[in-house]
């Protein structure tokens, strides 16, 4: 995957009808109150980083995320608390979908569903953005969240239990 420079222009064309993964890392907040917080897109090829979006940058990202063909994401519920508000638009939960086909096991965080999903080995997520080689690194990791999308809807369409993702599941993520 390919890192595209962050530059708010470019983000409505870069997820206009595409399906794009969408990850926040957040930090808590240190001592003085500050939180760091990273916006990261990616259409499984090239990713663009937002390292400390500015406000006009993060309603930027909740404008164009409707405009996505889908928006590929693991823990919606935690995206949305974030933002402090529902963002508008067609998600895909990874941890949701996977939770469905695998609800008897304890695994569901994002590089454990990436790593059984896709098979082989996935670098754990970067907790910090602390070069430009961790904003390649996150672009990387983003960029599975397709192919596992793709891969666990097939699984859910072939055991029945897309309908309830679609129809029982993800109707609830706001409410919860």
């Amino acid at each position: 995957s390919s890192l595209k420079k962050a530059d708010a222009s470019t983000l409505e064309t870069f997820c206009r009808d595409q399906v794009i993964g969408f990850f926040v890392l957040a930090k808590p907040a240190d001592l003085f109150g500050s939180a760091s917080i990273a916006f990261v897109f990616s259409n499984g090829k090239e990713s663009i980083v937002f390292s400390q979006p500015t406000a006009e940058e993060i309603k930027e990202t909740q404008r164009v995320l409707k405009m996505a063909s889908q928006v590929i994401v693991c823990d919606l519920k935690k995206v949305f608390h974030l933002f402090g508000t529902v963002i508008l638009g067609n998600f895909f939960d990874l941890e949701i979908g996977y939770y469905l086909l695998h609800s008897g096991e304890r695994v569901h965080d994002v590089t454990d569903i990436l790593q059984e999903t896709l098979g082989g080995h996935v670098p754990d997520a970067p907790t910090s953005l602390s070069s430009a080689g961790e904003e390649k690194k996150i672009g990387s990791f983003v960029a599975l969240f397709v192919p596992a999308s793709k891969k666990i809807q097939e699984e859910m369409k072939a055991s029945e239990t897309l309908s309830v993702f679609e129809q029982i599941e993800m109707p609830l993520v706001p409410v919860l």
